[in-house]
């Protein structure tokens, strides 16, 4: 798949994000570091370099439908963040059990629906809007419908190859979703009062533990 893990966590993107308040104040507890920020290749522009397929057999397919759901999952979890730190901007008088149990709510629910959520706090940019669309629609295609419509190309290696490159596209569809999402989540985080530099700090802490899980074997 050509796909080398880095260690940066560019941008500082969060997946996972858990408010729990203080007072006025709000802390951030990250349950997983957002993947394709932390682990792709980036070019010269900082964007996300959509790995080249080492081959067309089965399981170089599945690596990539693998990979894109991972993408889609991202996304939710950027979207979730965006809709409970919405809803926290007006609740200072929730205790963090509640605030707890609104990712639960949110985390029970399709992106879709999440996506709604969101659009009933704030009127998005109309990029955003379509941005977020097509990755629903295509985060909907892969899980429901990709294997189906693609039987016949299966069964073959310029078929599997096709279903490879639509997989890319679709990667790019969810990478472009999430960077305009990751954008206002950014700036929800900072008015909440979690600066970049203190989610940059969790997310070095969280790669610093999974390091020492490795090198203490």
């Amino acid at each position: 798949m050509g796909y080398v893990p880095s260690r940066s966590a560019t941008g500082g993107v969060l997946f996972g994000v858990r408010l729990s308040t203080f007072g006025s104040k709000f802390a951030a507890e990250f349950s997983v570091s957002h993947g394709h920020r932390g682990v792709m290749h980036t070019d010269n522009n900082g964007q996300p370099i959509i790995p080249e397929p080492d081959g067309d057999d089965e399981r170089e397919l599945f690596t990539f439908v693998g990979f894109v759901s991972f993408l889609a999952q991202g996304l939710e979890a950027e979207v979730t963040n965006l809709a409970v730190g919405l809803r926290a901007i007006g609740g200072t008088g929730l205790s963090p059990q509640e605030y707890e149990d609104l990712f639960v709510q949110h985390e029970r629910r399709t992106l879709g629906s999440i996506f709604v959520a969101v659009r009933a706090h704030i009127t998005l940019p109309i990029e955003t809007e379509y941005a977020v669309s097509d990755a629903i629609d295509a985060r909907n295609r892969l899980v429901h419908h990709f294997f189906r419509i693609h039987a016949e190309n299966f069964m073959s290696a310029t078929g599997r190859r096709e279903m490879i490159a639509e997989l890319r596209t679709m990667a790019r569809v969810i990478l472009t979703a999430d960077a305009l999402c990751s954008d206002l989540t950014d700036q929800l985080w900072a008015s909440l009062g979690v600066s970049e530099v203190v989610r940059a700090q969790m997310v070095a802490d969280m790669a610093q533990r999974a390091l020492d899980r490795d090198t203490s074997l």
